[in-house]
Formats: structure tokens, sequence, C-alpha cells
């Protein structure tokens, strides 16, 4: 992660990521890999800031994105003089840039609180009723899925692919034509110099898609630690910080909209392991 400069300078200077020298296996691991990978996923996810106003984070922090922008939802939290307190989110995009960079996206705590907590109970209710049929239908979702993600996946490897083996022919031709000096050694350098700065770009691009690739896959073992994990749920009344971790991964906002005078708003839930292949949990809140 770090280097000194030389052997005479030891100040230490901050590598790159794609330039460190990563040895693995070297120590008899005290945990195996699935376990570990678990635990740091589950981190990343429940890494949100504290609520300065509240001092504590807030429900869904982290998990909300914007179905327009992508940007995450902000906690936001105003006492009131009359009436309980309450907490919102809206979009980051908004919120730093204004409505000429994407709209507010708000959603009450405490609405998607509820939608998200019945949305739970539905689901571990199915699980309950038929595991079995659930299991099908859930495998069926992920192999189309996993088809569709390959399709593009791998196109977009060969088009990567494709570009470097036109790079490598183009340097090729290039030392010829200045072999034979048809080309002046200025603009040689400067023709090879941007070739290989692609290059190195499609380079880690390849790397990138191929770690993709490794991603795509959702194991059986998968599917039966989501439905083990909510069926636990079918009876909880009120959701905690630690709840909506363990289940899902990201929920998707939509604007709200007025329909026949009454608000409504779309949400996607996607789960842990297996998105939201039961059904979209798009519904409206009024």
């Amino acid at each position: 992660k770090s280097q000194v400069t030389s052997f005479k300078n030891k100040k230490r200077r901050v590598v790159d990521r794609d330039n460190w020298i990563v040895v693995e296996n070297t120590h008899e691991p005290i945990i195996d890999r699935e376990t570990w990978d678990r635990c740091q996923s589950r981190a990343r996810r429940n890494c949100g800031r504290e609520s300065k106003k509240t001092n504590s984070i807030s429900l869904f922090a982290g998990l909300l994105r914007c179905e327009d922008c992508g940007s995450k939802l902000v906690f936001t939290f105003k006492p009131r003089k009359k009436g309980p307190s309450v907490g919102s989110y809206r979009c980051s995009c908004y919120n730093n840039n204004g409505n000429h960079a994407c709209t507010h996206h708000y959603i009450q705590e405490n609405t998607l609180s509820a939608f998200v907590l019945r949305d739970i109970q539905i689901h571990a209710t199915l699980v309950k009723a038929d595991r079995e049929r659930i299991t099908q239908q859930l495998l069926a979702g992920i192999n189309n899925a996993q088809q569709n993600s390959m399709k593009q996946i791998d196109k977009q490897l060969r088009d990567a692919e494709s570009r470097e083996a036109a790079i490598d022919e183009n340097i090729k031709q290039l030392y010829e034509d200045k072999c034979e000096g048809k080309l002046p050694e200025s603009i040689f350098q400067k023709l090879l110099n941007g070739y290989l700065a692609e290059q190195a770009e499609l380079s880690k691009t390849i790397n990138k898609i191929r770690d993709q690739q490794n991603e795509v896959k959702i194991e059986n073992c998968d599917i039966n630690q989501w439905m083990d994990t909510i069926s636990g749920y079918m009876d909880v009344k009120k959701l905690d910080r630690t709840s909506v971790v363990e289940l899902i991964d990201t929920i998707t906002i939509g604007e709200g909209r007025m329909v026949n005078g009454k608000r409504r708003q779309d949400i996607t839930i996607n789960y842990r392991f297996i998105g939201n292949l039961i059904e979209h949990a798009k519904e409206d809140i009024i």
C-alpha cells in the first residue's frame, strides 16, 4: 500500500491500488474465506455516519439510492414544535447541487420503515409457506439474470481485448514505419505514448471485467442462507439497524408524484444474495 521513494529517502508514499503486490495464502487462516468476505461485505454496508442531531446511525444509512441519478440518499432530522420529530431522506446530488442536477426524492423514515417491514414479512411468509417453490422461482430468476449479465460482460471483454490486440498491431506498424524512415521521431514518440497509455487503461478495464465475471455467479447456498435469515423475521414488529443490514443490499427510491390527488412513490428493495428476484418490490406509498 505504500513504499519508500528510494533507499536514500525513507519518506513513504501511497501506491495506487493497481500497483499493489498481493501475496495470498501465506498463513493458515483463522476463519474461512467465505466467512471473511461476508463479514467484510457487512462491514462496508454498515459504515454509515452518525447523525449529529440524533447521535446515531440512521436506520437506512448507506443503503438508499436515487432512482434517477444513482446517488446516495442522505438523512435529515428536523425537530418539530408540535408533534413528534421525523427523520427523512433525500437525494445527495440534489442536496449538494440543487434541482438542476436532480430532484429531492424525499421520503420520511417512518414511511419507508413501514413499507420495508411489510415487504420483509411478506417474503418471510412466502418462504415459510412454500420454500421449495420459492427456491425454484429464485433459481430460474437468477439463471436469467446471470445469463443477461454475462452476455453484457462478455461483450465488454471481447471489445476490450479486440482493441488491445489492435493496439499491439498499431505499435508494431509504428516501429516498422520508423525503421523505414516513414515516420519522424517526434511523431513516433507521441503516437507510441498515446497507444501505451490506452493499453494500460485497457489492461485495468479487462481485469475489472474479469472480476465482474467472477462476481456474477450466485450459489444455491446463498439462496438457502437468505431463506434461513428472512424466515426468522415473519413476526418482527419493528426494524432495527442490524436487521436492515443483514437482509438488504440497497433500496432504490423514486421521485414522489401526484396521481389523482394522492402522493405516490416507487421503491425497489434489493435483498442480499437475491436482489429483487421474487418480485419487484415496487409499490405505491400514499
